[in-house]
């Protein structure tokens, strides 16, 4: 028997462009098509929220939400719905991957105490700064722990500034998300010892990250990193599929964290 999934995504918008860009670097995962399939492919961005999950049923067996922060509230309930009858809900990102896994931008750095987190997102489209935002506050809460406020200090047009503050001992970090020509972040962490800088680019396909560091031996580094963050998405929803860790509260937790962003 095949372990392939197949996934449907609707329409033409640019998320469903974008994901079938990257479920076409898993074949052996996943096949899209149009009509039904094993895992729904939900977008904040596209608008076709209401219209996807109107599709769900017995045979739906996830679903995949690419741009969450920018699902309205009548879908996100009825995301909560289905993620509470059993039908596991997963956020797409195309950033928050990258300081998941064993091995990625900032292990070597997490053995020091943090002493100042910034993060920066360019985005070609404002539109996409909500998830920008949300992206970062994730990332937030991977390398310095629980993020217990968050308050808008600027919300202009053409940039947004967010200050976290969580962690123990507490620390305050900054996210901004601002226009610019690409979709990118940068994530700068300093410590006693060692300041490290991630700069990824966002794509559908594997782009380098740029991984700097500086400490006593001067400035170095790391070797190129390809990988795409939702196609990182996409695998590890393919082995909760087939026997692995199957999330749960995906839409509790989202909701508690856009409570904290600028709507």
């Amino acid at each position: 028997m095949s372990d392939q999934l197949t996934v449907s995504v609707r329409g033409d918008g640019p998320d469903a462009v974008l994901q079938r860009a990257v479920l076409a670097t898993v074949p052996n995962d996943f096949r899209v098509v149009d009509g039904a399939g094993d895992v729904l492919l939900v977008s904040g961005r596209d608008g076709n929220a209401a219209q996807v999950l109107a599709t769900a049923g017995t045979t739906t067996r996830a679903i995949m939400v690419a741009s969450p922060a920018l699902l309205d509230a009548d879908s996100r309930g009825q995301l909560a719905q289905i993620e509470a009858a059993g039908t596991p809900v997963m956020l797409g990102f195309a950033y928050v991957p990258w300081f998941l896994a064993e091995g990625l931008p900032l292990d070597a750095a997490r053995e020091e105490e943090v002493a100042i987190l910034e993060l920066s997102g360019d985005v070609a489209d404002l539109v996409a700064a909500p998830d920008m935002l949300l992206e970062q506050l994730h990332i937030g809460r991977i390398m310095i722990g629980d993020v217990q406020s968050a308050r808008t200090l600027m919300n202009g047009p053409s940039v947004i500034v967010v200050e976290a503050e969580g962690g123990e001992p507490q620390l305050k970090w900054r996210m901004t998300a601002s226009k610019g020509l690409a979709d990118r972040l940068s994530v700068e962490r300093i410590a006693r010892l060692r300041r490290t800088k991630v700069e990824i680019v966002r794509d559908a396909h594997a782009r380098p990250a740029q991984v700097t560091h500086h400490d006593a031996l001067g400035s170095h580094t790391d070797g190129p990193l390809y990988q795409s963050g939702y196609r990182v998405c996409w695998k590890a929803l393919h082995a909760a599929l087939h026997g692995g860790h199957v999330p749960s509260g995906t839409i509790t937790r989202l909701e508690s964290d856009l409570a904290m962003l600028p709507g």
